[in-house]
């Protein structure tokens, strides 16, 4: 993927890197921890979310974490589920090294976790406990099918079911006076109906929104029609992004979008 994709993206955009290749498991996140990093301005995993959690937290292991800030973390998606690039809808290998090149970031929460033994660990997408937890480490022995690994390991693990015990502790949402006053001058069912108008309001603007980017799209069938209607970046035609999009349909075959 690297050399196919990623490689003459950043030639092209004439982008400096270093190339280092894991050799095992942990192996990038000790690299991060005791590496000289001042000379980089990014680290860019190619591979799934497990990689950069690895680089994430050597990264947040360094004692001197703070003066590294400005280091952006990157990722090209080539996992099992690339969940992090589908959050910043950028599923694409190709679109992800042009994002790259061009610099374009966004800033993304992070979360920390402390284990009963005092270790911390931290993350950029979810905690999972129990479960999903078992599904996504224990099926690791299953990457030889691809994706369908995390199905079969949870049908596997949902026709032998375990235990799962905890203790779940949570801190009650602070009520400011103005919440206070709000609630005593709107009975339940004022703050019900006002709660469903809005909603369908926001649902109407949506289903708007959406009906009009698909018939934009479908209707400018060019070069370009397919790369614009899955959100994918233009074409640059001195580039390896090129790709082969169909021809325009007649217009007797062109579907019609009308709203729902």
């Amino acid at each position: 993927m690297f050399e196919t994709i990623v490689k003459p993206i950043l030639e092209i955009g004439y982008t400096p890197y270093t190339l280092k290749i894991t050799e095992s498991q942990g192996y990038a996140g000790d690299f991060v921890k005791t590496q000289d990093l001042s000379m980089y301005t990014s680290i860019v995993s190619v591979s799934g979310d497990g990689l950069l959690h690895e680089v994430l937290n050597g990264l947040l292991a360094r004692p001197d974490w703070p003066s590294l800030r400005n280091i952006a973390l990157g990722v090209v998606p080539t996992g099992t589920g690339n969940g992090l690039a589908k959050t910043l809808d950028c599923i694409w290998p190709e679109q992800a090294a042009v994002a790259i090149v061009r610099a374009q970031s966004r800033p993304i929460d992070i979360m920390s976790a402390t284990m009963a033994s005092g270790v911390i660990e931290y993350g950029f997408l979810s905690l999972t406990w129990g479960l999903l937890g078992d599904v996504d480490i224990e099926s690791e022995r299953m990457r030889w099918a691809g994706s369908a690994r995390l199905d079969l390991y949870a049908t596997l693990r949902l026709m032998n079911l375990r235990y799962y015990g905890g203790r779940l502790h949570y801190l009650p949402a602070a009520v400011t006076a103005d919440d206070s006053d709000n609630d005593e001058e709107q009975s339940e069912g004022e703050m019900e109906a006002k709660f469903k108008a809005e909603t369908l309001a926001r649902k109407d603007a949506a289903v708007h929104e959406s009906t009009h980017s698909s018939a934009t799209n479908l209707g400018q069938s060019n070069n370009q029609g397919a790369d614009m209607a899955w959100g994918l970046p233009a074409p640059n035609y001195s580039s390896p992004l090129v790709r082969q999009s169909p021809k325009p349909l007649p217009d007797a075959l062109t579907p019609v979008i009308q709203p729902a």
